[in-house]
């Protein structure tokens, strides 16, 4: 027979060994549990990098939930497009059960009709544990449904709402503060999942957009990145160069469209644009693919990041050539033109100081009548150009700031006219002939000023007689 103390110590002994097997299985439990709930989050994870429909998604994420936190239902709640109204979806935690429910459910997303509307209100995870006694809102669909218990998190992400997860129960159940955690966990990556598909299929519809757009424009539009490299050529581009978006992507625009001359003043100019992203025009050849040159007129645009730096740069060019040809042709013709009026001039000078004036002679050697020939001393041509005019005030020559565009009518080797609403206020001015940078800065004096009726709108035509040539 075992003494007092004898037995003290063996009951003592005995009440020791039934505590440490307890504190075992509690600790294999909250294992195990931490377990479950870190495999879960690994799955919600993996499913992230390839995500399903948004809507299924968030079906999966709430059954998940519900699962782990051994709840007898799930709650999937989307949020709609013009965020007033809530899709819930209630669904057994036990989809292979006999008894498994499904239900839906739309309400509006006021925060006092529902426990979905009043956790995207709130912004935060939140417990419930009497449905029945709860004061904060009033959801009569999830009492309906028998709902007692739930914990609830709302989808959000830098102010953008997209729905809830909940998981919910028909007796008193008890969510602690791990399970709560665990919750906020799978919807953080639920949302950041969400918001990067949202973004993708942005960017994705905004990629096709603008493709459409530079396939429809008749300019030459090449996408630039901060170093200058080409990243995009529309079809334009290509029927203009030669070269395909392939030979060209990745490479910097002067070394493959400059012509070796203009490089440096090319590179000069997009170094000037990251200076300070004003827009930079510019007029140059480019080389196609099979070494022929032609003429582009560029407007170059930076798009700056979030910081202010170069992002990429937008160059847009139309092609001009037939354009400089077809001035080039008329320069010359001018230029033959003036030689055959200085030779007849001559010859007319001659004639006067031998006071001997022909009669006009017509194709076959007879005379003919005069004809309402042009009567001006030079013969003129059609100039529908724009040109850049400036008047002299006080004698002196303006700078190149004040100078103007206006609509020239025609022009010869004497003079030109333009096409004005008003009459010049000088009758002296300065006219800038051609296209920068090849510019002839020539002085004019208004010679008439001719009122006429064009488009339905009085006009002037004003008459200018160069005088001489200015010197910038």
């Amino acid at each position: 027979m075992n003494s007092p103390t004898q037995k003290s110590f063996t009951e003592a002994n005995t009440g020791a060994t039934m505590t440490s097997a307890q504190q075992s299985s509690s600790h294999e439990k909250q294992y195990g549990e931490l377990r479950r709930r870190q495999e879960a989050i690994v799955v919600m994870g993996r499913r992230a990098l390839y995500p399903p429909e948004l809507s299924i998604l968030i079906q999966d994420a709430a059954a998940l939930v519900a699962e782990v936190l051994d709840a007898e239902f799930s709650g999937a709640t989307q949020l709609s497009a013009d965020g007033r109204s809530l899709q819930l979806r209630l669904a057994s935690a036990d989809s292979g059960s006999s008894e498994s429910v499904v239900v839906n459910n739309k309400t509006d997303a006021s925060g006092s009709n529902s426990l979905a509307g009043y956790a995207l209100e709130a912004a935060h995870a939140f417990v419930v544990d009497d449905l029945a006694t709860e004061e904060r809102f009033t959801d009569r669909f999830l009492r309906k449904q028998g709902i007692v218990s739930a914990v609830v998190v709302p989808l959000t992400l830098q102010n953008r709402s997209f729905g809830s997860l909940a998981a919910y129960s028909r007796q008193p159940h008890y969510f602690d503060e791990e399970g709560l955690l665990f919750v906020e966990t799978i919807a953080h990556l639920l949302a950041t999942t969400i918001a990067r598909t949202k973004a993708e299929e942005s960017l994705a519809d905004q990629r096709r957009l603008t493709s459409g757009v530079l396939e429809t424009v008749d300019a030459v539009v090449l996408m630039l990145d901060s170093r200058c490299n080409i990243v995009q050529a529309n079809s334009a581009c290509q029927r203009v160069t030669g070269f395909s978006e392939a030979e060209i992507v990745d490479r910097s625009i002067w070394n493959v469209l400059t012509v070796p001359g203009e490089v440096g003043v090319f590179e000069q100019l997009l170094k000037e644009l990251k200076a300070d992203a004003s827009p930079v025009r510019y007029e140059s050849d480019v080389l196609t693919k099979h070494s022929k040159r032609r003429r582009i007129a560029w407007s170059f645009s930076m798009m700056a990041d979030a910081d202010g730096e170069p992002k990429s740069i937008i160059a847009t060019g139309v092609d001009i050539t037939k354009q400089r040809e077809a001035e080039q042709r008329a320069e010359t013709a001018e230029e033959a033109a003036e030689k055959v009026r200085q030779g007849l001039q001559r010859i007319a000078d001659a004639d006067t100081r031998s006071e001997h004036v022909p009669e006009p002679i017509g194709p076959c050697g007879e005379l003919s009548e005069p004809s309402n020939a042009e009567r001006r001393k030079r013969p003129r041509r059609s100039y529908p150009y724009l040109q850049r005019i400036a008047p002299v005030i006080g004698g002196m020559l303006p700078d190149k700031d004040d100078f103007c565009n206006v609509q020239c009518n025609d022009i010869a080797a004497g003079g030109f006219s333009y096409i004005s609403e008003s009459v010049p206020s000088s009758d002296t001015l300065v006219v800038a002939l051609g296209i920068p940078p090849k510019v002839t800065y020539l002085t004019a004096r208004v010679a008439h000023s001719t009122e006429i009726m064009r488009n339905g709108r009085n006009m002037f035509v004003i008459g200018c007689s160069y005088t001489g040539r200015a010197v910038y």
